[in-house]
């Protein structure tokens, strides 16, 4: 009897946990923390621009106007992060903030008042001079942004930042439930 017991109540709690998933709002497009990959690639639908990596599907799309990737990160066939990255060119370097403040509009819309949200001037960088360019000071990688929100299950991130002279902006989700493997799985070899 016991034993029945002990079947029917794993079972009730297996059927809430794996409900309970489906109707959650997700964390990432449509997609929850823990999806495998072929789940996220059911749901997308789209051509994976690294069909050989085991641990990253990625695509093209667009966010806010702009064309970006989009990136989702998988620890043990788990996502555990996911991310978008714009490539759109710009030829007025200011038009880079302009769509970095528009996007953390839209993000404070949804998220509410971030957490925190910085300029960071690099140490030794000619901040004085390029006070009234600071797209400029973004293209030379003298200057980032970045802005962060949490929910109760992920971490977000908006950067603006320049690599080489590409602007891109950046809007990262991390799962809060998955941090320690994200951790482990970043600092491994080190």
């Amino acid at each position: 009897m016991k034993r029945n017991l002990f079947v029917i109540l794993v079972a009730l709690i297996s059927i809430t946990q794996s409900s309970a998933q489906t109707t959650t709002k997700p964390q990432f497009r449509n997609s929850h923390w823990g999806d495998t990959m072929a789940k996220v690639k059911a749901t997308e639908q789209r051509r994976d621009l690294y069909p050989d990596k085991r641990d990253l599907y990625a695509f093209k799309s667009k966010i806010a106007g702009m064309e970006c990737y989009v990136a989702y990160y998988f620890i043990q066939n788990k996502l555990t992060r996911a991310k978008y990255v714009t490539y759109t060119k710009r030829d007025n370097h200011d038009q880079y903030v302009y769509d970095y403040e528009g996007v953390v509009d839209l993000l404070k819309t949804k998220y509410g008042k971030a957490n925190h949200s910085i300029m960071q001037w690099r140490e030794g960088a000619y901040e004085d001079e390029y006070k009234t360019r600071v797209g400029s000071a973004v293209a030379k990688g003298y200057l980032t942004y970045e802005t962060a929100w949490d929910t109760p299950s992920t971490h977000i991130m908006a950067k603006l930042y320049s690599f080489d002279y590409d602007v891109r902006i950046s809007i990262e989700y991390k799962s809060l439930e998955h941090s320690k493997m994200i951790e482990e799985e970043a600092t491994k070899g080190l």
